[in-house]
């Protein structure tokens, strides 16, 4: 099956990684969700969150969101998608903004 991965990263820790199949949802989802304070990987009707800590670092932020992923029910191909998307992301911003510190 062929997938589109979407992403958004910021500098603050904002995090959202879209894993699409051509469905009206994401297959797979990893987030930050600012508003309540977690770290969150959806799959169909699934949640599995974690607290997050507001001192993290960028860096810690995409640690808890990979080991997240890795402790979640989801498909090897999605799950293998999501990290790989989450390190590029990470390593792209560390790429073009040198003085964000992991």
């Amino acid at each position: 099956m062929a997938y589109y991965i979407s992403s958004f990263i910021s500098p603050f820790g904002m995090i959202l990684i879209n894993i699409l199949d051509g469905g009206e949802e994401p297959a797979l989802k990893l987030t930050t969700e600012v508003l309540t304070g977690h770290v969150a990987v959806y799959h169909g009707d699934q949640i599995w969150r974690v607290e997050a800590n507001p001192d993290w670092s960028l860096g810690e932020t995409a640690q808890a969101l990979s080991d997240l992923a890795f402790e979640a029910e989801i498909p090897e191909e999605l799950r293998t998608l999501g990290i790989a998307a989450l390190q590029n992301c990470v390593s792209d911003l560390y790429r073009r903004q040198p003085f964000v510190t992991a």
